[in-house]
């Protein structure tokens, strides 16, 4: 997948984030749901975004690694509410899906960005020229 598709399709996990989360009851058990969702569903995008930014590997295995643990916490939100009936399965099933699609894809991203680095570091020696970026 193309970093231009992962971007969209993360930017509208975001979207689809929130719209789930307005369907939250407005309880302190939908507002301690609400808030950790929102936080890290919408993070998943920003947080890719800024990593197709990075300035070398160590900046993208880092970033890489954060929103991959984003996506993580996404769906383990999107049990907690399906565990706490706070919403109905057919509204937070498909996005439990997609979470767990998308921190598939990062994970498989990361993976091949390490494997990618070892072979370009055994190559070309220490590694740690900043020019031999292996994303």
């Amino acid at each position: 997948m193309r970093a231009s598709e992962l971007k969209d399709r993360t930017r509208h996990f975001a979207v689809d984030v929130l719209k789930l989360a307005r369907k939250l009851p407005n309880t302190i058990a939908g507002k301690a749901v609400a808030q950790p969702l929102v936080r890290c569903g919408t993070a998943v995008g920003a947080m890719y975004r800024r990593t197709c930014k990075s300035r070398n590997h160590y900046d993208f295995m880092s970033g890489i690694s954060v929103v991959e643990e984003a996506a993580d916490e996404t769906c383990y939100w999107f049990e907690v509410a399906l565990e706490s009936q706070l919403l109905k399965p057919e509204d937070v099933t498909p996005l439990l899906d997609e979470g767990k699609a998308l921190k598939k894809i990062l994970t498989r991203s990361r993976r091949v960005a390490e494997k990618r680095f070892k072979q370009r570091s055994s190559t070309s020696g220490s590694g740690s020229d900043s020019e031999d970026i292996p994303f």
